[in-house]
């Protein structure tokens, strides 16, 4: 008994020494509570979550320990999405503001080829596949809603695992070059059609030129198959 005593006071003791001798966190300066919480909300609608990092010197922090914020001027949602921003802080007692360096990791999702395509074949559910990890290091046109892949056609041959960008894809071709096309345009009580012959190949939305049986040269919307509206 008396051993366990003995043993179970060391054992504190020397719970107490460590505890002791661990020093205590700093509690974060206002300033920076104030700076984490405005960034927040941009932050959060760029990911799913987020770790973001003051990339100052304590030194330098410890400038700013006596700020009492006036405002910030925070960076667009491009600079964020790159995962390195300066942030600018104006404090009451100087008109000059201070440049706080962030750095961002933002986490979610984005999708990949899980096989690889054809130029002009067109994308199913099947051939994309979701991946998880930091957007910053994505290329600037990745696309991140699926919505805006599956049905699209490739404009090139890609890989398994390629990040899909918005620049490999095109809407499918519903008009081919030389077909031809009904150009209709319309208005409060009217509506006017002519023939055409398509100059450019193009899908829905997409504004392609048409010869007119007039021989004049219209760029127009495509609506659908052999179909088109004049380009505003």
């Amino acid at each position: 008994m008396k051993l366990s005593r003995l043993l179970l006071i060391g054992l504190s003791l020397h719970s107490a020494a460590l505890f002791a001798s661990t020093p205590p966190v700093p509690a974060m300066p206002q300033w920076e509570r104030q700076l984490r919480s405005e960034l927040a909300m941009p932050l959060q609608r760029l990911a799913d979550d987020y770790e973001l990092t003051l990339s100052w010197s304590d030194a330098r922090k410890q400038q700013l320990n006596d700020c009492v914020v006036t405002s910030f001027s925070l960076p667009e949602d491009a600079q964020l999405r790159r995962g390195r921003a300066l942030v600018s802080v104006t404090c009451e007692d100087s008109p000059r503001p201070h440049y706080v360096p962030v750095t961002i990791t933002l986490l979610g999702t984005y999708y990949v080829l899980a096989d690889s395509v054809s130029a002009g074949a067109r994308i199913t559910a099947e051939h994309i596949q979701a991946v998880q990890g930091d957007l910053t290091r994505l290329p600037h046109q990745a696309v991140r809603d699926p919505e805006l892949i599956i049905g699209q056609q490739a404009r090139r041959s890609l890989v398994a695992d390629t990040v899909i960008q918005a620049s490999f894809l095109q809407a499918p071709v519903v008009v081919e070059r030389g077909q031809n096309v009904t150009v209709i345009a319309s208005g409060a009580g009217f509506e006017l059609r002519q023939e055409g012959q398509a100059l450019d190949a193009g899908g829905v939305n997409e504004i392609i030129r048409v010869r007119l049986e007039n021989k004049n040269l219209l760029s127009v919307k495509v609506t659908g198959p052999g179909r088109a509206v004049p380009a505003s």
